[in-house]
């Protein structure tokens, strides 16, 4: 099903899920909106309208990254325009995690001592208690905020509980109870290869 609003396209999936979950996917900004099965058409059109200016900011933000990416494309050789494209991306993910860190180290009440941005092939992120800091996967920076959000609070997580025990779900459960979406949704949209 698909819906359109003011030249916005929304692609809208219904699945087994208890709300609604709105994304807009790099690098084009495409519109997706994951809504229960059981809600009414006209419930998700009030939703997509209530969000739509927000959608509108999302969308801009890839214009300005493509633009980039094209005035890139006219530089010397694949590896300064993905440095570039990197870089561009790289800084946003910072304002982001800047944001979120300080915001979750209270509620978790941990401390971290550095946080690193690289790209990895195989894990979102990773964590080392002893030290105390954490690496994020650059990937991260496409994928929708949500997502970056439980990779974040999983490897806070960490910092009180090293393995992926019973405590640890526990704590997951208790700090943010959608993460098992959120992990779902990161194992749907994969590392890029």
């Amino acid at each position: 099903m698909d819906l359109k609003l003011d030249d916005v396209d929304v692609k809208i999936t219904q699945k087994k899920i208890k709300h609604a979950y709105l994304s807009v996917s790099a690098p084009y900004g495409h519109v997706k909106l994951s809504v229960p099965k059981t809600m009414p058409i006209e419930k998700i059109h009030a939703f997509v309208i209530s969000k739509l200016k927000w959608i509108k900011k999302q969308k801009a933000k890839f214009i300005v990254q493509e633009h980039e990416a094209m005035n890139i494309h006219h530089g010397p050789g694949d590896l300064k325009k993905q440095a570039l494209l990197d870089a561009s991306y790289k800084k946003q993910l910072i304002e982001k995690v800047n944001t979120l860190i300080p915001q979750w180290e209270k509620i978790i009440n941990v401390s971290v001592s550095k946080v690193t941005i690289r790209k990895m092939r195989t894990r979102w992120g990773s964590c080392s208690p002893k030290s105390r800091s954490i690496r994020i996967n650059l990937e991260l920076a496409k994928k929708p905020f949500e997502c970056l959000e439980y990779v974040v609070v999983h490897e806070l997580v960490h910092l009180l509980e090293a393995s992926h025990n019973k405590r640890f779900v526990a704590l997951m459960d208790r700090f943010l109870p959608k993460w098992r979406f959120y992990r779902n949704e990161l194992n749907r949209l994969q590392m890029a290869k």
